[in-house]
């Protein structure tokens, strides 16, 4: 297993951890996880230095690893005393679909690509920030847990065009980063507004649902 495929295991970590805590901090932090690892996949790939790379260095470690986490935590300030959050329902059902959603995508990732371990590992990898984004979104009618969907399966379609061999114009990549400030900053404004006892409503509402 070389580097980059590491990063892909640690990448897949940071989204199916969160899924094992009861904790909103580690849902959003796994989100600033997933950003610090673009990154790094990035770097992992020996590219000539340019005003495009060093933007996108700069979008992916300070905006999605750093930037967005604390301005999460920021916003979530009045519901500190709330730390029980799940993003799936605490069952073995939903454990063994969380499982088998990773082990299909990276068997997607073989079978696209047979004679590419990197790029099947690419592919796994992506398809499995897709589906676990899916699963979230189907299990939290919450806002918190829709935007950790939201922001995980938007992950994952940035790692599929980070390593794409038809990279964006540099136009485009600003109105991309510009595209997900927006939405960041607008999710955020949202949970700020928001009473103080949402997170123990979205848990009862999820604990409500595990029971049926």
């Amino acid at each position: 297993m070389n580097d980059a495929s590491d990063l892909f295991v640690l990448y897949v970590a940071a989204v199916v951890v969160p899924l094992m805590f009861q904790s909103w901090r580690v849902a959003i932090l796994g989100l600033g996880a997933q950003g610090i690892l673009l990154g790094s996949i990035l770097a992992s790939h020996q590219h000539p230095w340019s005003g495009q790379l060093v933007f996108e260095y700069a979008y992916l470690f300070a905006i999605r690893g750093i930037v967005l986490p604390w301005y999460f935590f920021r916003r979530q300030r009045d519901h500190t005393g709330e730390s029980e959050f799940v993003l799936i329902r605490k069952n073995l059902f939903q454990w063994l679909i969380a499982a088998s959603l990773v082990l299909v995508s990276f068997m997607f990732g073989s079978r696209l690509s047979p004679n590419n371990p990197a790029e099947a590992w690419q592919v796994g990898t992506a398809a499995s920030a897709l589906l676990i984004g899916l699963l979230i979104l189907c299990h939290r009618s919450g806002p918190l847990g829709q935007i950790v969907g939201l922001f995980t399966i938007e992950g994952g379609i940035a790692l599929i065009e980070l390593l794409s061999p038809h990279a964006m114009p540099f136009p485009v990549a600003i109105g991309v980063s510009i595209v997900f400030v927006l939405l960041m900053l607008t999710c955020g404004l949202y949970l700020g507004q928001l009473p103080a006892d949402t997170l123990a409503t979205e848990l009862a509402a999820t604990e409500d649902k595990g029971a049926l």
